[in-house]
C-alpha cells in the first residue's frame, strides 16, 4: 500500500511554489530585476521606497469611509457614473462603496480643489501612493522596452507608448523620484 504522503511527495503538482521574492523599489538595479521577473514568472512583487505612504492612504480612506459628510461632498454625480476611467470621488452601488481617482485624469485636480478634511487628506494619500507606483511602473517599462522584443521591435513600440503616456499624462518619472 502507498501512503498518501508518499503519492503526494511523488507529485510534481504537489509541490509548494515558491513565489518570487518581493523586490525593493528603491534598491539598486531594480527595474532590470523587476523586468527578469516579470519575463520568468510574469508577474512582480514589489515593495514601494516609502512603506508610509500605503499606511497613511489605508488610514486616511479609514477616516474618510467613517465620515459620511466626507462620502457626500466627493460623490460621483450621476451623469459621471458611467465614465469609469475619468470618474473621481465617491461611489456607493449595489452593496458596496468605493472612493476612486484617476490620478492622471482632469476630475482628479477638480475632486482634490474641492475636497476638505477627511476626503481632502484620503484623495491626497491615494494620488501619492498611485504616483509612487506609476512611477515603479515607469522604471520597468522603460527597462523592458531598452531590453527590446523579438528583432528591437517590441522594445520600439514600448519606448513609444511610455513616451507617449508621459506627454498625455504629465510624466510620472522613474524610480529615482522620493516616492
Amino acid at each position: 500500500a502507498v501512503s498518501s504522503a508518499a503519492m503526494a511527495a511523488s507529485d510534481p503538482a504537489s509541490d509548494p511554489v515558491e513565489a518570487p521574492a518581493v523586490l525593493e523599489a528603491a534598491a539598486p538595479g531594480f527595474a532590470a530585476r523587476a523586468a527578469a521577473s516579470l519575463r520568468a514568472d510574469g508577474f512582480v512583487r514589489v515593495r514601494l521606497k516609502s512603506t508610509d505612504l500605503a499606511s497613511a492612504m489605508y488610514e486616511r480612506c479609514a477616516a474618510f469611509f467613517d465620515d459620511p459628510e466626507a462620502s457626500r461632498s466627493t460623490h460621483i454625480p450621476p451623469r459621471d457614473r458611467s465614465a469609469h476611467d475619468r470618474r473621481c470621488g465617491y461611489s456607493r452601488e449595489r452593496g458596496r462603496e468605493f472612493l476612486e481617482l484617476h490620478p492622471r485624469a482632469a476630475c482628479a485636480a477638480a475632486a482634490l480643489a474641492k475636497a476638505d478634511g477627511p476626503a481632502a487628506a484620503a484623495l491626497q494619500a491615494v494620488a501619492e501612493c498611485a504616483e509612487a507606483c506609476h512611477a515603479v511602473a515607469v522604471a520597468v517599462l522603460e527597462e523592458l522596452a531598452a531590453e527590446g522584443g523579438e528583432g528591437g521591435e517590441g522594445g520600439a513600440a514600448l519606448a513609444q507608448l511610455v513616451r507617449d503616456e508621459a506627454l498625455l499624462g504629465g510624466g510620472g518619472g522613474g524610480v529615482g523620484d522620493d516616492a
